[in-house]
């Protein structure tokens, strides 16, 4: 990843041991060092501690003889000036010889004007960083610590001056919470919690021992629930009115209570990193199959970590008193597939479909990408089109891919959403003349991302004499709904044919 570059022209010690070339540095420029900002890393004043540990060493440093053993070369900060990344009125070469180990991680977040002394007070012993254990709430000082994710190894012996990159990694998790009405009709939000989302104390070990590894060993302590809460409900007394799906005042920020437009960027909160099975209990849905959607929720264990209360009008068939129903501290699990990874932000919306409560997930990188997850079932989620596999074809003359029978050609296209549904290719046109298969046939983000290949192989034994096209229709199968998803893949509206032509 490009970087900025720190040049150093001297030495401190000017031994028969050290070579002319200085060490440079670069950090990962895309890393984000602040939560709900667009800034990057790179801001005037911030600074990174950097060791370079040496194995193998002989010769001097400080004063110290070295005879083949491990030691210190340095233990510095590194500040960001506004233009590069430079020392502390010091500066190192390369040794003739020994094996380099880099590492590092954040001291101080100019954007916020934090320290990692304050927030998470780490101690660096016998090569391993230690996070104590420390308290996260929604309203916590919001420090995102970062670590190098990569120990980058260079023996003196192969003469790689190269720039060292420390990219960094994000220590914590973080997780965005909205509730919104999608209904026809307003309802009133009474309240909204997790109480009991076990994300309280929490600690963490970083071993940077410079063993040859290329990567820190990071440990994670389980997280347990205290008496303080993540968040505590916001809603007032009296609840808050959400519009209608096509209103103004449709959705609300879970932290603070207060409306947000669906356009606004999430509010993200750090908390420790949680795996499915501590966000996904297993009791079992005892509402599952009522058939009756408007007597509770169909996804309502008893142990679900996200509760909420609300309440709408309807009108009798046949006229009548509009009746008001209460829905109180309904249960909403989270899917088996999710966890609040490190390094990953969770947005979570939390909806209100003609009054059934589902969920809908964004998990995305911190510094890469988006996946949208959506775990509704009324709509299809596909993240990536169709798209020909390069060298699987023989040639392609606009939207006509040709193949000459010899090997199969393959496609792909990603989707997220519904989990769990059904996936069927059709074949179209020519379809006697080819075999399709898929794989994976089953909607599951978490395999590959939710990557779907489709191989359409040629029945050589049929020896055509002509040109064979094919088309491919998709649809998905959940439960008893049908989908065809043909818009979203977008190979027949986008006119791809396969043909096969001797």
């Amino acid at each position: 990843m490009a970087g900025v570059v720190l040049s150093l022209a001297s030495c401190r010690d000017k031994h028969e041991e050290w070579i002319g070339d200085s060490i440079s540095f670069e950090t990962s420029i895309g890393t984000k060092a602040f939560l709900n900002s667009t800034a990057d890393l790179n801001t005037t004043g911030s600074k990174i501690q950097v060791y370079d540990i040496l194995n193998n060493f002989t010769g001097t440093i400080n004063g110290n003889e070295y005879n083949n053993q491990t030691a210190l070369y340095f233990s510095e900060e590194l500040a960001y000036n506004g233009a590069e990344w430079e020392f502390q009125d010091l500066t190192y070469r390369w040794t003739r010889t020994g094996i380099h180990n880099f590492f590092g991680w954040l001291v101080y977040d100019a954007k916020s004007s934090m320290y990692s002394s304050d927030k998470v007070n780490p101690s660096f012993s016998n090569y391993v960083l230690t996070i104590p254990s420390k308290t996260i709430t929604a309203s916590s000082d919001q420090f995102d610590f970062l670590y190098s994710r990569n120990e980058v190894v260079r023996d003196a012996a192969a003469k790689n001056y190269a720039t060292v990159p420390l990219n960094m990694a994000h220590l914590f998790s973080a997780v965005a919470i909205t509730v919104e009405n999608k209904s026809n009709d307003p309802v009133r939000l009474n309240s909204i919690s997790l109480p009991n989302l076990p994300v309280m104390n929490g600690s963490a070990t970083i071993d940077f021992t410079p063993d040859g590894r290329t990567a820190p060993v990071v440990t994670y302590t389980a997280p347990t629930t205290g008496a303080t809460k993540f968040f505590t409900n916001p809603i007032p007394a009296g609840g808050k009115a959400l519009d209608s799906k096509n209103g103004t005042n449709k959705k609300v920020n879970a932290f603070t209570g207060e409306y947000v437009a669906s356009s606004e960027p999430n509010d993200f909160r750090i908390l420790w990193p949680l795996g499915s099975t501590i966000l996904s209990p297993t009791t079992d849905n005892t509402h599952a199959g009522s058939g009756d959607k408007w007597n509770d929720s169909v996804n309502d264990p008893a142990d679900s970590l996200i509760r909420l209360s609300y309440q709408f009008t309807v009108t009798p068939e046949g006229g009548g008193d509009p009746i008001t129903i209460v829905r109180d501290d309904i249960g909403v699990k989270f899917p088996n597939t999710v966890d609040f990874a490190p390094g990953k932000k969770t947005a979570i919306n939390i909806t209100l479909n003609d009054k059934v409560v589902d969920l809908t997930f964004i998990v995305q990188e911190w510094d890469v990408h988006e996946m949208p997850i959506d775990f509704s079932t009324q709509s299809a989620t596909v993240t990536s089109p169709w798209s020909f596999i390069p060298g699987t074809y023989d040639s392609n003359v606009g939207k006509n891919y040709y193949i000459d029978g010899a090997k199969p050609i393959q496609g792909t296209f990603s989707i997220t959403n519904p989990v769990g549904a059904n996936i069927y290719v059709q074949p179209i046109g020519d379809a006697s003349y080819f075999d399709v298969s898929i794989d994976h046939d089953t909607v599951d983000p978490t395999v590959d991302l939710g990557q779907i290949t489709v191989t359409v192989t040629p029945k050589t034994s049929m020896n055509p004499t002509t040109a064979k096209h094919l088309q491919l229709s998709f649809t998905l199968v959940n439960g008893l709904q049908e989908i065809n998803i043909d818009s979203e893949v977008r190979f027949i509206s986008e006119g791809y044919n396969i043909i096969w032509s001797n």
